[in-house]
């Protein structure tokens, strides 16, 4: 029996990620590194459709547009292609920062979610659906 969530499935995409760099990279791309790479964008994925639900409420009081998260994830994203494309050490690099700034405006949202729970219908708890 497991229990599991998105948040779990993207901090261990980015802990299979690092693992991977500093355990096995020496200026050359490995296997290791691109299946992480690509679970890190899967996860990426799933967290940022979680988040977007989440964030619905505030992101229609504010006038809707584009969400919060939008900037941090096209960064990462775009780092991320570019090192799947060309196995751009640079990119490799640079996704660090990225996901540094992903995951500072995660602890954000968490730490608002009880209030955007609230201002969902049905007031659930946020976190059930991240």
């Amino acid at each position: 029996f497991q229990i599991t969530s998105v948040v779990a499935e993207y901090a261990e995409a980015i802990d299979k990620l690092y693992d991977s760099l500093a355990w096995s990279w020496e200026s050359t791309w490995t296997e290791d590194l691109h299946d992480a790479t690509v679970n890190l964008v899967v996860g990426i994925d799933e967290l940022m459709t979680s988040l977007n639900a989440l964030m619905a409420p505030m992101t229609a009081m504010m006038g809707g547009g584009s969400s919060l998260v939008d900037a941090p994830r096209k960064q990462l994203e775009h780092q991320l292609a570019r090192a799947l494309d060309n196995h751009d050490a640079t990119a490799v690099g640079q996704t660090h920062t990225a996901l540094r700034d992903l995951l500072n405006q995660v602890g954000t949202f968490q730490m608002m979610g009880p209030m955007l729970g609230m201002m969902a219908p049905g007031g659930g708890n946020p976190t059930d659906s991240v």
